[in-house]
């Protein structure tokens, strides 16, 4: 039965997701290819490298997951073991032995069950056909008015022609809707209460391309982390459905918020400080010194998760520094805002428009 509904599940999605599923698929297979080896450019630490390739992976694991590619999100929660060792021989770890596991990971047969399934109902040119841009007829005719007129300079023009492609972010963050629904069945909780609201922000899709498929950690974390159980919300006094909510505001000139928030248990300062000691992130007497503010920041400490053990859909303690890292290269910041009993919120600073060039180099 649970088969059958991942099969419906990840046909709907790929009629409604082309685009997005195409961008994953060519990323996937580019990092399996060898591009996983900028990881390791220049003058970065081979550690720093490494930890930067798990939180690669381990954000594909949750985005084919979110798209219904169920097979390939088990085989990397095992390919992810292999990686995970190596992080743990520390600095007796070695780039041959890198290439090796990468090598080993047969990125094709990963694939090969769910792109059977898309074949089979869409045809064998489903990753081949044209992703098709929607235009405002308004703004085709800005363009023709200005193209026409030789009103605009060449970059005036260029930027008409870019702006075609900006997308509502609210309506890029909707995506997310079923995945929620997905993780509340497959967590026997009850589906959230998901709402959108505030500015309307237009952002390039491909310029925003890695925080939009990072979030999944954010919103996986809110089902499995903070929401509670119906029993245990009926028990706070709580609705019995959850509630998360994204909030767009515009701040500064260029510069806007986004507000990820759920109304879960929160974060509990105790077991952050237990688990970063577990660690030897931080002594206890400095970390009783931190601030609530601080404390909560540990979230973004490379493996670190007070989860007992990890699942195929949380607790490496990498998803949330693969969240931060997407933040910093769109010139963002990020910090998080938790009370114990009533929820977590991310807030995200970023910028309306940060350049794909600057994005890239990051």
């Amino acid at each position: 039965m649970e088969a059958e509904r991942n099969r419906q599940r990840l046909i709907l999605k790929a009629a409604a997701c082309q685009g997005q599923i195409r961008r994953m698929l060519e990323d996937f297979r580019e990092i399996f290819s060898g591009g996983y080896r900028a990881f390791f450019r220049g003058d970065i630490p081979f550690g720093e490298g490494l930890s930067e390739l798990f939180r690669a992976v381990h954000t594909f694991k949750g985005d084919f997951s979110q798209y219904g590619f169920m097979d390939a999100s088990t085989h990397l929660h095992v390919f992810e073991d292999r990686l995970l060792e190596l992080l743990r021989k520390g600095p007796s770890a070695t780039m041959y032995q890198v290439e090796q596991a990468m090598e080993d990971a047969r990125p094709d047969e990963m694939l090969e069950a769910d792109l059977q399934v898309i074949n089979e109902v869409w045809g064998a040119g489903y990753l081949e056909g044209s992703e098709m841009v929607s235009i405002p007829k308004a703004r085709l005719s800005e363009l023709e008015a200005c193209l026409r007129e030789g009103s605009a300079g060449p970059e005036e023009a260029a930027a008409l022609v870019g702006s075609l492609k900006l997308k509502n972010l609210k309506e890029l963050l909707r995506q997310y809707q079923d995945y929620l629904d997905y993780l509340a069945g497959r967590l026997m909780k009850p589906s959230p209460v998901f709402l959108l609201e505030g500015d309307d922000v237009a952002v390039d899709p491909d310029v925003w391309a890695d925080l939009l498929q990072a979030l999944v950690h954010v919103f996986r974390n809110s089902m499995d982390h903070g929401l509670e159980g119906e029993e245990e919300r009926l028990e706070a006094g709580k609705p019995l459905r959850g509630l998360i909510r994204c909030t767009v505001t515009r701040t500064d000139e260029g510069r806007f918020c986004l507000c990820v928030s759920d109304d879960g248990r929160g974060l509990d300062p105790e077991q952050l400080k237990a688990t970063a000691v577990l660690m030897g992130h931080a002594s206890r007497e400095a970390l009783d010194q931190m601030c609530e503010r601080e404390l909560c920041g540990l979230i973004f400490v490379d493996g670190l998760s007070t989860k007992c053990s990890a699942d195929a859909l949380s607790g490496r303690g990498v998803g949330m520094p693969a969240v931060r890292s997407a933040c910093l290269r769109l010139g963002g910041s990020l910090e998080v805002i938790s009370t114990p009993g009533m929820g977590t919120t991310l807030r995200f600073e970023l910028p309306e428009a940060p350049s794909y060039t600057e994005v890239q180099q990051a």
